[in-house]
């Protein structure tokens, strides 16, 4: 009895160590997840909170940087960019390759009028406008992910 829990100790331990670490480009690769709703109230600052979900991968673990803005939304409407700050993720041992999700908050959304109505007021011809925003990240040395997009967000404007 006792040869077999030796022998089955030794072959967990040989199935642990026969364990591949995750190989992953040095460049950021991103995939959107989510959104907690896809319908938001135009207003003020703190109006209404749209929350973004995505996951990332990095192999070599070098994203967030404590003092610099590194993960863009880009509205595409009209190409604006909104910058977030990655909080700084500290490398992990021998092999740095991380992955995981980031959640962004976004507090302000404002209608874009076809008929050239200033942002974020209400216009009688135009009750909601869609939106979608592109996100991308840069880790500190400097490469960039690649561009993934948002389902559909539809802004009431009224």
């Amino acid at each position: 009895m006792k040869q077999f829990i030796y022998l089955v100790a030794l072959s967990l331990i040989s199935l642990t160590a026969c364990v591949t670490p995750p190989e992953y480009p040095i460049e950021p690769v991103i995939d959107f997840i989510g959104l907690n709703k896809n319908i938001v109230n135009q207003g003020a600052f703190g109006t209404d909170t749209l929350i973004i979900t995505f996951s990332f991968t990095d192999g070599d673990g070098d994203l967030g940087v404590d003092t610099a803005l590194t993960a863009f939304l880009i509205d595409t409407r009209d190409g604006s960019e909104i910058p977030y700050k990655i909080p700084y993720i500290p490398e992990q041992g021998n092999n740095n390759a991380i992955s995981g999700e980031i959640t962004i908050e976004v507090y302000t959304h404002c209608c874009i009028f076809d008929d050239g109505s200033d942002p974020c007021t209400s216009s009688p011809n135009q009750s909601s406008d869609e939106m979608s925003y592109q996100i991308y990240i840069v880790d500190r040395a400097g490469n960039e992910s690649n561009l993934t997009q948002t389902s559909t967000i539809v802004v009431n404007c009224n």
